[in-house]
């Protein structure tokens, strides 16, 4: 008979996960072995089973697994069973059919029969001694019926089965929002983590028994609000299974690196119900902290899950929080001792709860892994042990901090600022924190140290105060009034070219060439800023300023606008090719405020656009052995045909293969060897070089067009069929062949056979620089980095080319390279020395050898001073 049983996810993710990284990492003797477990492998391996509960339940019985090392966990992955029950470092206990057991002896594995029979009915009764639905609902209406006066009852959602998702209120006065520091306490979230529920049951049981009895317990209840959800997902605790009822992971569903996972993690983020009402109820309370309680581990995990490095901005105040709840709950019984880590570095996950409440409204936001055993019996419960952790986040509001709140200093309204701690704050990270918007009130908890605390409210003086934490034993509070005031940013430049007048496409300037720059400022103030004047300076020597002031006269609240007339500067022939040249302006007005912004001009490298001289930089032939000897490169107006565009990428002209004016058709003719060939260009002291153009490609299978570059080939369709639709951007690294060289010579080659023929090559606005600048936008910062930063890529997804961001704080060895899911390293970026500023570097979606690489997730990792920052991007293939 068939085999029948299924896997289940959680004897993976909840036991052999740890088992992994507690036992085979932590263990000196067995290193050797786990070396051989490479952490990629195993996470894709988790993440790639995802097993529901058994369909059926004939002759099971339970087995145990003795495990000793890494190479007996690959045996045992392979076959069908669930876990009940482990002891790390020794053996797994599994439920499983006699054959699978044979087939476990077979291949060498040590297994021993300790129960004889294992029914569907022994699965039934695992909720013997928990609470199941009926009975959690009922022991929450009868806490709100039996202590109105502190609870308050409310449905915050439906699961998927329409079962009520349950929300009880712990507070002095339920019924209100007062301004008290609120937590969240949840449990369940996986279904069949039966104990996670009960200890919030416990906890809720705690709270109201103690209330007017313990002089503290009292005091929380006076002074926070308390909100526990003990059951999220009420469908799969039902089932007794992880997921829900529609099969999702819910601890995958929300919405922060959402999709960063192999399965189960839902159609969108937030697809789920119950996910949902977590949103909704976080967004209406906005809590200053969660506990979320899983099973097994005995661990306490914190912000990132989604990876293992970079850590939190706040990963101090993670550790020393960590660190609390952890002696805590040590302490109380020496036999039970919980550990503490970052999520990330247990094993990787998108779209987890405690990075999105940290990312989101940065909370402290923990899990706490219970038990050793997802199995466990209800009599071995951890309630009492763990209940010491509910009273260190309870008590957190009173500890090392800022509190406060901010008032409109005229008419001592609360204002709901945005506020944050300089040294602390990712904004490519986190979601800016705001103050309540009914009553100004903020708390932001801090380790001990020197600290620069800025809030702000746009129409409003910037608040910047030094704050110092001297102890974590009290929290400090300031009250601000604010002052309405006028505020200005840089928003634009534009470059004229001198002579014509005409705005220089990209704002990349040309060695040796004058020119004119103009600024355009914005008020995002109410406050109208009168008399504003602008000094522009630069410590560049290749930049010359032949005058520097601006004059701005008064910029009303919500106005942008240019300065009344531009600058004139000069760019030395000496400039390298491809340089960012630094500037900095000064604002001020009549009224006294100051305001300082940096931003960086380009030094072109090649640029054709195609109209000026666009017949004069390119030459065109045949090449090869061929029948047709036929050159049908053409430069002129894009008509349309053969699928051909209708249209140029800029103003009026393009080269392509036939243009299809006049007697032409608009396709290549077959058995056709030509090229469009650029002017030579000389690349001394040029080392990381692109070439960027816009394509409209329509080649047929079969046919190739190929990007050579000193006659060696940096891109080429491979004789498969594309048919562009659009114009493309595309970003080729040339590097390789032409760093440093004097004489680069780049060719559109097309060879057609005899089958069919297509439009072929058009190609429009061509460049050749040193670290492109992919957008028409400049790239402008209010101060130069304080900090190493990899900043989100854009666009992500990504088609043809995504755009890559980062920011160095001095000159360093930098290595940014590409890596797919398995960590092998796809492509190499940057391997080199590069100087403080602020990047941008294109990626092409190829590999080494420049052939495209397959759709799906990747990570960008920056190496920088012995620091490792990654980013997850994910490439579309355009099948056009």
């Amino acid at each position: 008979m068939k085999e029948p049983l299924e896997k289940n996810i959680r004897c993976l993710k909840n036991h052999l996960i740890f088992w992994i990284n507690h036992v085979i990492l932590d263990n000196h003797k067995r290193e050797k072995n786990m070396m051989r477990l490479r952490p990629p492998a195993w996470i894709v391996f988790i993440f790639c089973f995802a097993l529901p509960v058994f369909s059926q339940s004939h002759n099971l019985h339970v087995y145990r697994v003795f495990i000793s090392h890494s190479q007996e966990f690959e045996t045992l992955r392979d076959f069908d069973f669930t876990v009940a029950g482990t002891n790390f470092g020794r053996w797994i206990d599994v439920i499983c059919s006699d054959a699978s057991a044979e087939r476990m002896k077979a291949k060498g594995l040590s297994i021993k029969k300790i129960d004889t029979a294992h029914s569907k009915a022994k699965e039934s009764a695992l909720l013997d001694g928990f609470h199941n639905y009926a009975e959690t609902r009922e022991f929450l209406h009868q806490i709100a019926l039996n202590f109105p006066a502190i609870t308050r009852l409310d449905s915050i959602g439906a699961s998927v089965q329409n079962r009520g998702i349950w929300a009880l209120k712990i507070s002095d006065n339920p019924d209100a929002d007062e301004d008290e520091p609120c937590l969240l306490i949840e449990g369940c979230i996986h279904g069949n983590e039966n104990h996670a529920l009960e200890v919030c049951l416990y906890f809720i049981q705690y709270m109201v028994e103690n209330y007017g009895v313990n002089s503290e317990v009292t005091h929380w209840v006076d002074n926070r609000e308390i909100w526990v959800v003990p059951l999220v997902n009420p469908d799969g605790h039902e089932a007794q299974r992880r997921y829900n009822a529609n099969n999702i992971d819910l601890n995958r569903n929300f919405g922060y690196w959402w999709g960063f996972t192999a399965s189960r993690y839902g159609t969108a983020p937030f697809s789920e119900p119950e996910t949902q009402a977590i949103r909704d109820l976080a967004l209406q309370i906005k809590p200053y902290g969660s506990l979320a309680f899983h099973t097994s581990g005995r661990v306490i995990l914190y912000p990132w899950a989604y990876t293992s490095a970079p850590v939190a901005p706040d990963d101090a105040l993670f550790q020393e929080t960590a660190r609390e709840l952890v002696d805590s709950i040590n302490v109380v019984d020496p036999a039970i001792q919980y550990n503490f880590r970052r999520s990330g570095t247990w094993y990787w996950h998108g779209g987890e709860h405690n990075d999105w409440m940290y990312s989101q409204y940065g909370m402290l936001s923990f899990t706490v892994e219970l038990m050793t055993s997802q199995s466990a019996p209800p009599s071995d419960h951890e309630n009492e042990v763990v209940l010491p952790a509910f009273r260190v986040m309870l008590r957190r509001p009173d500890k090392g901090g800022i509190t406060g709140r901010f008032f409109d200093s005229s008419t001592s309204s609360p204002l709901p600022a945005t506020f944050k701690i300089k040294e602390i704050f990712d904004e490519e990270q986190l979601t800016p924190r705001k103050a309540d918007s009914l009553t100004g009130r903020f708390i932001r908890f801090l380790p001990q140290g020197d600290f620069t605390f800025e809030a702000h409210v746009p129409g409003y003086k910037k608040i910047v105060r030094p704050i110092t934490i001297l102890s974590n034993d009290s929290m400090r509070v300031f009250d601000f009034f604010l002052k309405k005031d006028a505020d200005l940013t840089l928003k634009n430049y534009q470059i004229y070219d001198d002579g014509d007048g005409a705005i220089h496409p990209n704002g990349i300037l040309n060695r040796g060439e004058s020119a004119q720059l103009n600024l355009k400022i914005a008020n995002v103030g109410i406050k109208p800023s009168t008399q504003v004047l602008g000094i522009v300076s630069s410590e560049s020597p290749d930049l010359i300023l032949l005058e520097n002031d601006l004059s701005f006269g008064t910029v009303s609240g919500g106005e942008e606008k240019f300065a009344s007339s531009p600058i004139a500067i000069s760019v030395s022939p000496q400039a390298l090719p491809g340089q960012k040249i630094p500037l900095e302006v000064q604002l001020r007005d009549l009224e006294g405020n100051k305001w300082v912004f940096t931003f960086a001009l380009r030094v072109q490298g090649f640029f054709d656009d195609m109209e000026k001289e666009g017949r004069e930089q390119w030459t065109h032939d045949t090449f090869g052995d061929t029948p047709n000897s036929h050159d049908d490169w053409q430069y002129g107006i894009p008509n349309g045909e053969s699928g051909d565009p209708g249209f140029p990428h800029s103003p009026q002209f393009v080269w392509g293969n036939d243009l299809g004016s006049g007697s032409w058709n608009g396709a290549y003719q077959n058995n056709q060897h030509n090229f469009l060939q650029m002017r030579t260009l000389n690349c001394s002291g040029w080392t990381n070089i692109y070439l960027q153009f816009y394509r409209w490609l329509r080649i047929s299978s079969g046919d190739e067009a190929q990007i050579l570059v000193n006659n060696q080939v940096v891109w080429s369709n491979y004789r498969r069929e594309l048919k562009d639709k659009k114009w493309n951007l595309q970003i080729v690294n040339i590097s390789q062949i032409a760093a440093e060289s004097d004489s680069v010579v780049i060719r559109f080659c097309l060879q057609s056979n005899n089958s069919g023929s297509s439009g072929g090559w058009t190609i429009d606005d061509v460049m050749v620089n040193e670290e492109i600048l992919l957008s028409v936008e400049p790239e402008i910062v209010a101060t130069s980095p304080e900090n190493y930063r990899l900043l989100p890529n854009y666009p992500n997804p990504f088609h043809d080319v995504t755009q890559i961001r980062f920011s160095l704080t001095k000159q360093v060895a930098v290595d940014l390279a590409v890596f797919n899911v398995l960590g092998q390293r796809v492509k190499t970026l940057i391997l080199r020395q590069l100087p403080a500023g602020n990047y941008l570097f294109p990626w092409d979606g190829t590999d080494e050898s420049m052939r495209p690489v397959s759709s799906g997730i990747y990570l960008i990792q920056l190496k920088a001073d012995q620091q490792m920052f990654s980013n997850k991007i994910m490439h579309v293939r355009d099948e056009q």
